[in-house]
């Protein structure tokens, strides 16, 4: 588990989608996402590297995340850090529609 937690460090920099604007090039990759049970949304991570819960779109995959929401209901985990909708609006990279 300790390499692929490495490799989001050089994956996470080199294969996959940037939807949000950062000073790097991290990228997001499903299968590393999966692998690491969430951090491999390393381009969310990068953007909002506060955050706790790196899910912002409803198919990304972040049992991570679950958790830590789901002991901050329990009343086990508080002063959760999340993401505003605006802020996350404003990093969004604007993607071109074909045909548009």
């Amino acid at each position: 588990m300790k390499q692929v937690s490495f490799a989001i460090n050089s994956l996470g920099h080199t294969v996959g989608v940037r939807s949000l604007t950062t000073g790097d090039a991290s990228r997001n990759n499903v299968v590393m996402s999966v692998l690491t049970l969430g951090s491999g949304w390393h381009n969310n991570h990068h953007a909002f590297p506060r955050a706790a819960i790196l899910r912002f779109r409803w198919w990304q995959f972040d049992p991570s995340g679950f958790v830590i929401a789901s002991l901050e209901r329990l009343g086990l985990a508080w002063n959760v850090r999340r993401v505003d909708v605006d802020a996350l609006a404003s990093r969004r990279i604007a993607t071109r529609v074909e045909g548009a």
